[in-house]
């Protein structure tokens, strides 16, 4: 109501297009960085029409540019499962809001201490929930898991990722990494190869993420 009566939108938001084109655009990285091209939105008088160019560019970006739409994709799967960086920053770095300073210095700043007690269980968490997952029986919370799991994995290889948008997710990882510690049917002989192919790609690309996050520390 309230949108309907200053702009004259009956709508929840008017961030649904700038969203979109924050993850579709020449200058993306896949994760919420705002570096767009400014000549976008320059004829945009209130927001709800910025809302709309923002919208009708990042669509006609997708439609044209398919394989940096998949290129993209991938970065923001990357971005949406990479170590928990952020909650390390915003929570014991000085500055977290300080734009004169990369984030990867603000991240490589934070204690190596810390960085284990957070970051190893996280990654212990996600490995064994992705074990859980594919030995679990398919059985209805098993089937809404996985429901769950590709709607919001689809949500962000079309807007972007980051990492505290895998929070959401932990609770099911948790619930399937605990199936696996304590099920005495969570047996790994009897899955496929197929199965047992999916676990190994799906792990070896969570913990290159990882690796690759680690370099960059490095550098920093």
């Amino acid at each position: 109501m309230r949108n309907y009566t200053t702009f004259g939108n009956f709508s929840f938001s008017s961030n649904g297009g700038i969203n979109l084109l924050i993850g579709n655009n020449p200058n993306t990285t896949g994760a919420y960085v705002i570096n767009y091209p400014e000549e976008i939105l320059q004829d945009a008088k209130q927001e709800f029409e910025a809302d709309k160019l923002a919208f009708r560019y990042a669509t006609n970006y997708i439609v044209e540019h398919p394989v940096a739409f998949a290129i993209n994709g991938v970065k923001k799967l990357a971005h949406l499962f990479e170590s928990e960086g952020g909650l390390l920053v915003w929570s014991f770095h000085d500055h977290p809001e300080d734009a004169t300073t990369r984030y990867s210095a603000k991240y490589a700043s934070i204690s190596l201490i810390l960085n284990a007690l957070v970051n190893a269980p996280y990654a212990l968490l996600l490995i064994l929930g992705v074990m859980g997952i594919a030995a679990a029986p398919r059985d209805k919370l098993w089937r809404l898991t996985v429901l769950f799991f590709a709607s919001w994995i689809a949500t962000h290889i079309i807007f972007f990722g980051g990492g505290r948008f895998h929070f959401p997710l932990i609770p099911f990882f948790l619930s399937f990494a605990a199936y696996v510690l304590t099920s005495e049917s969570a047996s790994f002989k009897k899955l496929s190869i197929i199965t047992k192919a999916f676990i190994i790609v799906v792990i070896l690309s969570l913990v290159s993420v990882w690796i690759y996050e680690a370099t960059i520390l490095l550098k920093a």
